[in-house]
């Protein structure tokens, strides 16, 4: 892939350009595919706001206990 130098007079547009084109094959699979990671995102997100609830508070055995028994999943 043959990439051409952006012109511009903002420099926030070239940075954002050179993102895309540093992240070509990732923004195609994006367009491509139907599949995402919002799934997984979701629970890793519910486990770090619950272990951030206990943090200094009890150990590792109890935050287990937590998240097997807590209503969301």
């Amino acid at each position: 892939m043959v990439y051409r130098k952006s012109k511009s007079v903002f420099k926030e547009i070239v940075s954002y350009c050179n993102g895309l084109k540093r992240d070509w094959y990732a923004v195609c699979n994006a367009i491509i595919y139907d599949m995402n990671n919002g799934l997984a995102k979701g629970s890793i997100n519910r486990l770090k706001v619950i272990k951030r609830s206990m943090y200094n508070r009890a150990g590792f055995e109890l935050l287990r206990r937590k998240i097997c028994l807590s209503k969301c999943g």
